[in-house]
């Protein structure tokens, strides 16, 4: 069978497997778009709990 035209296919669910152009643009704007999600996460709790302490505090 050495005629095979089979071709391995990538998974593009690992890291560092698909290195197109379009996939690079989509992973980067994704880890982008969750830094800010996490990042204004983090500042709402901190606001929360900033709220909270200083009520306990009085």
């Amino acid at each position: 069978m050495k005629n095979d035209k089979v071709v391995a296919l990538k998974n593009p669910g690992v890291p560092g497997e698909v290195r197109d152009a379009l996939t690079e643009v989509l992973r980067e704007g994704a880890q982008q778009l969750l830094a800010q999600a996490i990042e204004t996460e983090v500042a709402e709790f901190f606001d929360r709990y900033h709220c909270f302490n200083q009520s306990l505090e009085s």
